[in-house]
């Protein structure tokens, strides 16, 4: 048996062991205390930003951390959406360098960091998402400290924090959320109650990254049709949806000879996918959801608005046209068959997309409305990994956690982050120098929605996606239907996340 099997077995195992014995819930209330540094200053552009992280602490803290195994409680490689990359896709761990770029550039990141603080860095492989998450509800039902932190699937760990399960970032006094080794993006947008976060992405990992929605197009179609590849439009910030459209719209032809326009037989100028009106909300300036008050507030549903069902109806006008084929998935391959001009999809599909033997060129969703300052796209909550901190963390292992998290995010940045496009490129997943600069277009358009793939919000994207088969005024009707369940599964969830985190 290998040593990965080994691990995980004996990780259920104790967290098994330790829920018969009925342990308290309750961690060790230790008090332990530091030093602030005082003498960090701003971020200095000439040092790397491990070592802009590092001089955030005092000797006493760094000294603190030496000799500690941090370990972190991950899906194992190969799965969650891992699968679609290889068998030993992961974000956290190799154990040997690699040849390959981004393995190679993980493992450069954790002996950096080791070396840095003097620790040792472990993966507790959990199996699926779903062990993953049963592991973190027996360590918490039996207040053990198997693990120091946990990536798994956002929405998952997102129902971890409603359990009370974990801690927010904000009582981690030693990890500062506002370092630009993390995902501003998700700060801002899951930031409550003014202090309660309990996911973070960034540099650290990168199928946050993976989990956005973009436009891939068909070059050799492009050119046949007289069409000029709509790089410059993106960096002119005049790629749009009317521009889109236009292109598709000309695309369209009936060739089986049928007259019938049909998905798989006849070319197509955009492939969408049933989450189509859920996925180009963004791009008009709106979103299913916001955080009141600046994130001071709790989460609120938006409710239909004059602007929202105006947006609604003209993606259906969009969506029901004759040139859009509806239901487009990699599975059946229309898109890699020449048979459609655009296709939307996640960054991460680009996986499936290597045998494909047509040039295929990599867009941002485009802009619906005039006045977006920036193109902003779906993000999937199910696809993003996100880290935690388990809320039966010790007092001393919250500052000592949070440090190496916060060293590990700087270093990632330095050495992860700067591949991370670059893989696609050197292994074929992206074909060209353009698409590689489009990628950071895509990556920051992310929109994060307390709506999306998360639990409560299951019958409000029954709606939105309703709206292809029953009109745009499904819309205003539908939610109107489920306004009170809707609000009072959103309230049940906000309740158990106003208080959860917080130490007793």
């Amino acid at each position: 048996m290998n040593k990965t099997a080994i691990r995980y077995i004996s990780l259920i195992l104790a967290a098994l062991a330790v829920m018969t014995a009925a342990v308290s819930c309750a961690g060790p209330t230790d008090e332990h205390t530091y030093e602030t540094n005082g003498e960090t200053g701003e971020y200095d552009p000439e040092l790397s930003s491990l070592e802009n992280a590092l001089r955030k602490y005092s000797n006493g803290q760094l000294e603190d951390v030496k000799g500690k195994t941090f370990r972190i409680l991950s899906p194992s490689p190969g799965e969650h959406f891992y699968y679609n990359a290889g068998s030993e896709e992961n974000e956290i761990f190799y154990e040997e360098p690699s040849d390959e770029l981004l393995p190679y550039a993980v493992y450069n990141r954790n002996r950096k960091v080791e070396e840095a603080l003097g620790i040792t860095i472990e993966p507790l492989w959990g199996g699926d998402v779903n062990n993953v998450s049963s592991i973190v509800t027996m360590n918490d039902t039996a207040g053990d400290h198997e693990f120091d932190v946990v990536l798994n699937r956002m929405d998952y760990e997102m129902t971890m924090a409603a359990n009370g399960q974990l801690l927010s970032f904000y009582d981690v006094p030693t990890l500062d959320v506002h370092s630009a080794w993390w995902d501003q993006n998700i700060v801002d947008a899951f930031t409550i109650y003014g202090d309660r976060l309990f996911v973070l992405t960034g540099d650290i990992n990168f199928y946050d990254d993976y989990s956005t929605q973009l436009i891939l197009f068909n070059k050799d179609m492009c050119t046949e049709l007289g069409f000029e590849y709509p790089y410059e439009a993106v960096r002119n910030g005049t790629w749009t949806m009317d521009m889109m459209t236009e292109m598709a719209s000309v695309a369209k032809a009936e060739v089986n000879g049928d007259d019938v326009m049909t998905p798989g037989r006849d070319r197509f100028g955009l492939g969408e996918g049933i989450d189509c009106i859920i996925g180009y909300i963004y791009s008009q300036g709106l979103s299913m959801s916001t955080v009141a008050d600046g994130g001071d507030g709790a989460p609120e549903v938006m409710w239909p608005t004059d602007e929202s069902v105006a947006a609604v109806e003209r993606l259906y006008n969009i969506f029901s046209s004759d040139y859009v084929a509806i239901n487009i998935t990699e599975n059946n391959g229309y898109f890699r068959k020449n048979l459609i001009l655009f296709y939307s999809t996640l960054l991460g599909s680009l996986f499936m997309m290597r045998d494909m033997e047509t040039d295929f060129g990599v867009l941002p969703i485009p802009k619906g409305v005039p006045g977006l300052d920036h193109y902003r796209a779906y993000m999937s909550n199910g696809w993003s990994t996100s880290f935690a901190m388990p809320k039966t963390t010790t007092n001393e292992d919250i500052y000592k956690n949070g440090l190496i998290l916060e060293c590990m995010a700087a270093a990632s940045r330095d050495i992860i982050s700067p591949v991370l496009y670059e893989r696609l490129l050197e292994s074929k997943y992206i074909r060209d120098p353009e698409s590689k600069e489009m990628l950071e277009y895509v990556s920051e358009s992310k929109v994060y929605d307390w709506a999306g793939d998360l639990a409560w919000a299951e019958p409000m994207r029954k709606v939105y996606r309703s709206v292809l088969d029953n009109g745009p005024a499904a819309f205003t009707r539908g939610l109107e239907k489920i306004r009170k369940p809707l609000q009072k599964a959103l309230d049940d969830f906000c309740l158990n996340l106003k208080d959860g985190g917080r130490r007793q």
